[in-house]
């Protein structure tokens, strides 16, 4: 990254590893749908083919749950979330289970229940001498059980002694291995070929995988076809945003798996050779002619303009899309975005609610008899927050809690990227809520709610950050012989809890090849990139490409925005983007 003529020129060499932008070389080979075999292709040709299988392996880490998971108590579970996809079908599930449960229990007393979506899978009952050990079990899972959404819940039941009982005791607990498995065999499912379903079958919110989508276009594309190329990886990103993009470019050459096309009435792969010309920028969805039950989309256009144009439609949502085929005739670009109004950063220009920075209200809440467990807001700020000498971010909290007698016992952490801030003291029956307010402490206020006033220190903060708040709340104690099972206990931070940057100006050393690879920055300082020109080798090789798409869909992923403002620009016409600046624009330069 160097300074030329007052613009920033960010060059990404293609014999650099670009491990920060998480490229990865996908070859050919491997985004083609799994278990087509060149003799299921020819069953395909022939119209007479099941629909093809795939096969998704798992871990529960990759799932959420965490490298082990520790199950304490007479009685405690946990549950992970898996996604299916709309355009897929289970029909064959099987869990490899590992997991060790605690020397100390009896074994006729103390199980193990495996359940998914509430049903009964497996209670998993060890013998005495067995206890202590790993054990791996494999599990069947009816097909019929999957829904859309689903949750694996374990539950435990222990017990050390016949008479009466700690059930806090430190003996009573269970493990479960975070590389345990589910081995899932996917059928596909026909979609209806129809613009609605967008942006399926390409992405799909239910599945927590990469996003896998080949872009095909004619050999030796023109600079109209990669802008669109790149407007499309854009919305690709944005879409994806946690779960990644993996976008393979292939030059004239049908991929057997669902594909986006792009081409002009003269410059088309040879597949499209028999489509009709269009006089419109257009999108269209048409059975692959290959493999059953996917799909291609078609960005078309009669010329470099209008089939940019039909890719700005599909990344901005500009026009009700439905039916087989939209002809665009007329279309109006989105007011400029302003500086630092990305979706996904907390704005510096208004005080940001923390039920905000999360998709669901429950995701601010916990429930258990015994409750040591954190709730995470993954906090996403612009990197040029200029925080020197300042003494915090204002971090407002309200927050709830069941109280017991021994709530007193107990506490409220907060800490920022694993890094420990402050813990503030719960209280007892009839101090359950309150609010904080800080530079980082809990300062009690009514009964009923706490609030707490706080800054979290300026040093720690960057690009992307992950508040963590854990509570750490003790049953009551009702004594070692008790009749009655523990209350639940429960804890929530409020949704109206707040945190502040409008105190903070943006400033920040330049260049930065950090701030690029986490957030995109600078260039994503504008959504839209309308400030951004993009350099291309002026004969671009297909790991050009690549590169350029992975860029753009990064950068979309990090502002939640589709980008489609950029200028792409050959290396002979750089003198362009200098002129953009002469233009009173700080234009940005990504030389790939």
């Amino acid at each position: 990254m160097k300074q030329r003529d007052g613009l920033w020129v960010l060059r990404l060499g293609m014999g650099v590893v670009l491990g920060a932008l998480s490229l990865q070389a996908v070859s050919q080979e491997a985004v083609l749908v799994s278990d087509i075999g060149a003799a299921r292709v020819q069953q395909a040709a022939q119209g007479q083919p099941p629909l093809p299988v795939s096969h998704w392996r798992p871990r529960l880490q990759d799932l959420g749950l965490g490298g082990v998971v520790r199950l304490r108590g007479t009685q405690s579970e946990v549950s992970v979330g898996l996604g299916i996809r709309r355009d897929e079908q289970v029909e064959q599930a099987r869990l490899r289970l590992q997991f060790t449960l605690s020397p100390a229990l009896l074994a006729d007393l103390s199980h193990l229940k495996v359940s998914f979506n509430d049903q009964l899978i497996q209670t998993i009952v060890l013998p005495k001498e067995r206890l202590g050990l790993m054990h791996q079990v494999e599990l069947d899972i009816p097909p019929a059980y999957f829904a859309d959404y689903n949750r694996l819940q374990f539950q435990f039941i222990g017990h050390y002694t016949l008479e009466c009982e700690d059930q806090e005791h430190s003996s009573l607990w269970a493990e479960i291995s975070g590389q345990s498995r589910l081995d899932l065999t996917l059928r596909r499912l026909p979609l209806k070929t129809d613009l609605a379903l967008l942006p399926a079958p390409f992405f799909d919110p239910r599945d927590s995988r990469p996003v896998q989508v080949p872009i095909v276009y004619a050999a030796r594309p023109n600079q109209g076809e990669l802008k669109a190329a790149g407007t499309v990886a854009g919305w690709l990103g944005a879409l994806a945003a946690y779960r990644g993009t993996e976008l393979s470019v292939l030059e004239n050459e049908l991929p057997l798996r669902s594909a986006i096309v792009i081409a002009t009435n003269a410059h088309r792969p040879d597949f499209l050779h028999d489509l009709p010309p269009v006089e419109q920028p257009t999108l269209s969805m048409v059975d692959h002619p290959l493999v059953p039950g996917t799909q291609l989309l078609l960005v078309l256009g009669k010329d470099e303009a209008q089939v940019e144009q039909a890719a700005q439609v599909l990344a901005l949502g500009k026009a009700a899309l439905s039916g087989r085929s939209l002809q665009v005739t007329q279309f109006e670009f989105p007011a400029l975005r302003a500086a630092y109004d990305a979706p996904r950063w907390i704005s510096s220009k208004r005080v940001v609610p923390l039920g905000e920075l999360v998709e669901r209200p429950e995701e601010l809440q916990l429930r258990g008899t015994t409750l040591y467990d954190t709730i995470r807001i993954n906090a996403r700020m612009a990197p040029d927050l200029f925080t020197w000498n300042a003494k915090g971010v204002p971090l407002q909290l309200q927050y709830r809690y069941t109280p017991t007698p021994l709530s007193d016992r107990g506490a409220l952490n907060v800490a920022l990227n694993d890094q420990f801030l402050r813990s503030y003291r719960l209280y007892a029956s009839g101090d359950s809520q309150g609010k904080v307010s800080a530079l980082l402490p809990l300062v009690e206020d009514s009964p009923g709610q706490t609030r707490s006033n706080m800054k979290i220190p300026a040093f720690m903060v960057g690009g992307d950050n992950q508040m963590q708040f854990t509570f750490a709340i003790p049953p009551a104690d009702l004594g070692r012989c008790r009749a009655t099972q523990p209350v639940e206990l429960r804890a929530a931070l409020d949704p109206q809890s707040t945190i502040d940057l409008t105190g903070f100006d943006h400033y920040i050393a330049m260049p930065n090849l950090a701030a690029f690879a986490n957030t995109g920055f600078p260039f994503t300082k504008y959504a839209d990139l309308a400030q951004t020109a993009i350099v291309l080798p002026s004969q671009p090789t297909v790991a050009d490409v690549q590169t350029y798409l992975a860029a753009v869909a990064r950068m979309a992923a990090s502002t939640g925005y589709a980008g489609t403002r950029f200028a792409l620009l050959s290396s002979d016409s750089i003198d362009q983007a200098k002129d953009r600046a002469d233009s009173n624009l700080n234009c940005n330069t990504c030389n790939c």
